[in-house]
């Protein structure tokens, strides 16, 4: 179970940071 819970915790970071990193850029694009 924590297991679990510590691979779904480290992929939203994942997506999060490439989310961020998508919008930023981005924004550098334009």
């Amino acid at each position: 179970m924590t297991k679990n819970a510590t691979g779904m915790m480290w992929v939203l970071l994942d997506v999060r940071v490439f989310f961020l990193f998508g919008i930023r850029y981005d924004g550098l694009k334009e």
